[in-house]
């Protein structure tokens, strides 16, 4: 009898800890601080519009961004749960589209990237 009571004893705590890591997981995006992307255009031509696609093990997402024709600097948040990684298009007032990819990427991160007329690059 003894037995069987450890036995449903064990079987709950283990329960129970899934349970509660579970909520832990759930619960742990309320303080996960974002990553942080700053935009510099550079290029000489507003921009028409900025896209950046991200993925990761737990989020898959993308933000679409029209920026205002007088806007210089452009700063874009998002929240990554875990590792994963972003790619950023832009598309320049003529028309013409620069993409960059970015590699490794977890919650807290910050870039800068510079828009100039032919490419995207790190500051």
């Amino acid at each position: 009898m003894k037995l069987l009571f450890r036995i449903i004893g064990v079987t709950l705590l283990i329960g129970l800890s899934f349970i509660a890591g579970t909520f832990y997981d759930d619960l742990s995006y309320f303080w996960r601080k974002p990553v942080v992307v700053h935009i510099t255009n550079e290029s000489e031509q507003p921009l028409k519009s900025i896209v950046i696609s991200y993925s990761g093990n737990k989020t898959k997402g993308a933000i679409k961004v029209e920026p205002e024709t007088s806007e210089k600097v452009k700063t874009i948040r998002f929240y990554q749960a875990g590792e994963g990684s972003f790619t950023m298009e832009v598309e320049l007032e003529n028309g013409t589209v620069l993409k960059n990819n970015e590699g490794y990427i977890e919650g807290g991160y910050s870039f800068n990237k510079v828009v100039t007329a032919t490419e995207i690059k790190n500051k």
